[in-house]
């Protein structure tokens, strides 16, 4: 029986310094369990405290309503950057705002039928190279950009 991968939550998370070296693995499975069911966990990694939202009405007040008062940490855009380069995730300010404003309607409710083609067919190309490496156990270097559509 086919079992798809998953990570194991773990119990109890481990030192700053092995949470360091597990994050550069997999960011997710350093993610307590809490996160998989609970719409905001908070917790410490040393001195820092971090939060976890995915709540719909917290993210709308965050990352919306109220996007002033809770500036992104040092720490989260030296993180994403690479992978995100500069945008929405990254970006704050008058540069968030004008992206926000500029992608906003891509993502209308009315456009997302038309978008949901597009999205399957980069997910099936990913599972895809995904399936391509798990013979050798190790599908590694598969970054969510890899299902990002191809300018033409």
């Amino acid at each position: 029986m086919y079992t798809p991968p998953h990570i194991e939550p773990p119990a109890r998370l481990p030192g700053v310094l092995a949470t360091l070296r597990d994050m550069r693995r997999n960011a997710l499975s350093v993610l307590p369990n809490a996160a998989y069911q609970e719409e905001i966990v908070s917790g410490t990694m040393g001195p820092r405290r971090w939060h976890l939202v995915q709540g719909p009405e917290a993210m709308k007040r965050i990352f919306l309503d109220n996007v002033e008062n809770y500036p992104k940490s040092s720490v989260m855009v030296r993180m994403l950057r690479p992978a995100a380069g500069n945008s929405l995730m990254t970006a704050s300010g008058d540069d968030w705002r004008w992206q926000r404003r500029a992608i906003g309607p891509v993502f209308a409710s009315r456009n997302m039928g038309h978008l949901a083609p597009m999205m399957v067919e980069a997910a099936e190309i990913a599972a895809a190279r995904i399936a391509a490496r798990l013979p050798t156990d190790r599908a590694k270097g598969v970054w969510p950009t890899s299902m990002t559509r191809p300018v033409t």
